[in-house]
């Protein structure tokens, strides 16, 4: 299966959006980021990340004149992804029904 190009997977199945952080500190160690989408599902997986990429190229363009320490810009651009995917999340899941326990459905036997 080919995944998209901002997706990973974890060994244990897990999918995560990864994107290249805007670097103008060249002793940066971590130049991309790493966002679990918390899913096990490819499909919800790439719909997620084409969600947060197009996001991530509005992003991009704000911060382009924007100078800031790396670790300040990580927790900023981490914080913006995790809004973007938590209303992500409330737009395109249906609500969890919870269990009907006691009543039995089906014929009676």
């Amino acid at each position: 299966m080919k995944l998209h190009a901002y997706l990973s997977q974890s060994r244990h199945g897990i999918f995560y959006f990864r994107w290249p952080l805007p670097t103008h500190d060249h002793r940066a160690t971590r130049k991309t980021l790493r966002l679990s989408l918390k899913t096990r599902c490819p499909e919800e997986a790439g719909m997620f990340a084409r969600h947060l990429a197009s996001c991530g190229f509005t992003l991009k363009q704000q911060l382009k004149d924007v100078r800031m320490d790396h670790a300040t810009l990580r927790a900023a651009v981490i914080d913006y992804f995790s809004k973007q995917l938590a209303r992500c999340y409330l737009i395109c899941l249906p609500p969890v029904r919870p269990k009907q326990t006691g009543a039995r459905s089906g014929p009676p036997s």
